[in-house]
This record gives structure tokens, sequence and C-alpha cells, in this order.
């Protein structure tokens, strides 16, 4: 199979790693507007383990007949770009019945349309597989399979930067023109219902043992976890970022006087809107540098029933920058999920159509097959179900052995 991978920014690269090493991949191209993207994505890649098989190609992925040429010549489509840039590539892609995966997905007031498009043209299209939105949807599902009742669910994951300094104590770990601090609405379930809560609100803190106190905001959880029906009677379900102390604390300060605001204001005869002008002077503070390093929490952890007694799921991930390879760990977790994927249609082992959510993909023996894809590639991640007693009482996933370090020294997959 040959497969085209729409972005050299941090996560491309590391989605082509990945495919490089599989028998089933004929050949892997790297895509992206950009020249020094690509110089710089091909020194990465340059001493990896199938790089005959990889190809770089500058393209405007702007162009719509110009994608509808590209994409014709390929299997597989695999976006690491974006939801703007990634939009004209999945019409394209559906127009020419090409099989998409992407990191990113639109707002959730288009998806009935992209719905209604892809079913129509009989193609397979999956939007938001990687880490947030990915493997936490991914990790939340097993959560609900492994319980008969739900009575909370809490989701907290954060990419984070090794050492953090003022004024928001992060780093960008995505080449993108916009940093998370527009203030807008989140989701939450109570009682079973889907509310709105204010962004960066419900501060609580969040401990991780050997990494440090973080703080944990309401952000980013998908509005239809509340149609999954063991959710439908949950107490209380939540999404929570992880930043370091003091993100929260400088984002309501902007915001307070008023300086996130859309308005536009007028400055010695220049009209400004104050947001875009903190989101530029702020971009250039918040730079992820070569000197830079950083690591991934992901923790999940739901309380219910199960076989009539008190149980809590409990899923876990670290990963930190990989020295060997440069990659960070936000584009490992990130890239490492959608090549699974990529992957596993490359093989054939996936031939559904229509619009898909990874958690409706990665669910029975295709989430033990993600997650011993991540173990090989090294990365930490331990599932536990317990009882009212402070022990495992069952592995989450028993046709899973327990496995030991990795030769790069990531603490692989352990299951207890």
């Amino acid at each position: 199979m040959k497969i085209l991978v729409l972005g050299c920014g941090y996560i491309g690269p590391a989605v082509a790693h990945d495919l490089l090493s599989r028998s089933s991949v004929a050949q892997v191209v790297l895509v992206d507007k950009e020249e020094a993207a690509l110089k710089k994505a091909e020194t990465k890649l340059q001493f990896l383990h199938g790089k005959e098989k990889l190809q770089f190609l500058k393209c405007d992925l702007t162009d719509f007949n110009g994608l509808l040429a590209l994409f014709a010549q390929y299997d597989l489509i695999a976006a690491a770009l974006p939801w703007s840039s990634t939009l004209p590539a999945v019409k394209a892609a559906n127009y020419l019945c090409k099989p998409l995966v992407s990191i990113t997905r639109p707002a959730y007031q288009a998806l009935e349309d992209l719905k209604r498009e892809t079913q129509a043209s009989g193609n397979l299209i999956v939007l938001g597989c990687g880490l947030e939105p990915g493997l936490t949807e991914i990790l939340a599902a097993d959560a609900v399979a492994n319980l008969d009742a739900i009575e909370e669910l809490h989701i907290r994951c954060g990419g984070l930067p090794l050492k953090a300094s003022p004024p928001l104590y992060y780093k960008s770990l995505f080449n993108s023109s916009g940093l998370p601090i527009e203030p807008r609405s989140a989701y939450a379930i109570d009682a079973g219902k889907l509310i709105s809560l204010p962004r960066f609100s419900e501060l609580e803190s969040h401990e991780v043992e050997d990494l440090g106190n973080f703080e944990a905001w309401h952000d980013g959880m998908l509005p239809w976890l509340a149609d999954w029906p063991k959710l439908r009677a949950a107490n209380r379900v939540t999404q929570k970022t992880l930043r370091w102390p003091g993100f929260a604390r400088t984002v309501r300060a902007l915001e307070s006087l008023g300086l996130l605001s859309k308005e536009v204001i007028e400055v010695n005869q220049q009209q400004i809107v104050p947001f875009n002008l903190v989101n530029a002077v702020l971009r250039n503070k918040t730079k992820f540098t070569d000197q830079d390093r950083d690591f991934v929490i992901l923790n999940v952890r739901a309380n219910g029933l199960k076989s009539g007694k008190s149980c809590q799921y409990q899923a876990s991930l670290v990963d930190h920058y990989d020295e060997q390879t440069h990659f960070t760990a936000m584009a490992r977790t990130t890239g490492f999920t959608l090549s699974t994927l990529a992957m596993l249609i490359a093989q054939g082992e996936i031939k559904d159509c229509g619009l898909l959510r990874p958690e409706e993909i990665f669910s029975g023996p295709r989430f033990n097959k993600l997650c011993l894809n991540l173990q090989e590639l090294g990365i930490s991640l331990e599932i536990q179900l317990f009882d009212d007693n402070p022990r495992p009482v069952e592995d989450a996933n028993p046709r899973l052995a327990p496995c030991e370090k990795s030769s790069n020294d990531h603490q692989k997959i352990r299951f207890c």
C-alpha cells in the first residue's frame, strides 16, 4: 500500500517513522507546502530503517484540483494538519473514495454534513485519531466497556515542557498559529446531562509521581460522550487539560483585562484585535525549540459497578521526549496512534465505511493491537481494575500479557 502523509510539522514525521517499518506499506510520501519543513523532516528521518520507501513532496494543499491529482496516486491519506487544511483533504478523499485518517476534527456542528458526504461516497474517514482527541476517548470507551455501570468518569491529559517558565509555563507542541488561550465553553456531564462550563474553570490540583504537581481545568470533552448509554446514568463525567501551575491564572488575568477580546479597537489610528495581538506576542515566547524537552500525561479513571461490586478502572500513560529519534512525546503519542490506524487499514484489517470516530474502531481485538503497537514503540501505558481493596481484581485486557522494559528506556505497557 502507498500512503500519503500530509504535514511535516512535529506529528507527520512520527507517523511516517512507524509506517516505514511495516511490510504492508510499500511507499510513504511526506507532503508539506514549506520547503524548510520538508528538509527538517528529511534530516530527522534519514537514519531510520525503511528510509528507501520514503519520499518528500512539496505541494500546495489549498489547491483542490491539485489534491485530486495527488490523492489519485495513493491508497491511503494520513493527515497531520490543522482542521482548516484537513477539510479540503477530506472532501478530495471522499470525491475519489480514498480512505483518510486525521489527528484533527471539525466543530461538533459540522459533523453531520461530513457524515452524509462520507456515507454517500462509500468512503472511510476517521477524524480526531491522535492523543486528544483520540487516545482520551479510546481509553474512556475501554473503561466503559470494562464496567457494568458508570458512576463517574474523569479524563486528565496534557503535553508539557520539561522546564516551565513564565508567563504561561507552557510550550507549543504543534506548529499552529494559535495558542490554547481562547475563552470559550467546555463540556461536562452532570447527573447524566450534558452541561456547559467556562473553559479554565473548576481548577484542581493533579499530582503525578516523579513528575510533579499540575493544575487541571475544563477544556476539551467531546459532547457525544453524553450519547454513550452507560454515561447517561453517570453522576459526573469530566475531561480536563493538565498544565504547570500558573497557566490558568495568567489566562484569566489576560481575559479580565480585556486582552483576549476579539472586538476591534483603535490604537493610534490602527485597527487592532486584542486577542490577535496577545496571541502573536505570546506565540513567540512559547515556541518549542530544539533545546526544549517535553512529556505527556494521560490519566483516565472511572468508578462504577462490576458484577454487582464497586470497582474502579484506571489507565495511566506517561511518555517523554525521545533522545534517539528526537520525536517529542506529543508527536509520539499523537502520531503513533494515527499510524496504528493507518497500519491496520494497510493490512486490510479495517474495511469499515463512513465517518467514524477512533473509539468506534479501537475496541476489542483492535484495542489490543493499538496497545501492543504502542508497547513496541516504547510508550508507557498501564491499565488496572480495582475493587474496594487497593489491589487489582483482574486484568482489564486479559488477552495481553505483562511485559518488561523496552531497550530505549521507555517503560512499555504494563497490565496488572
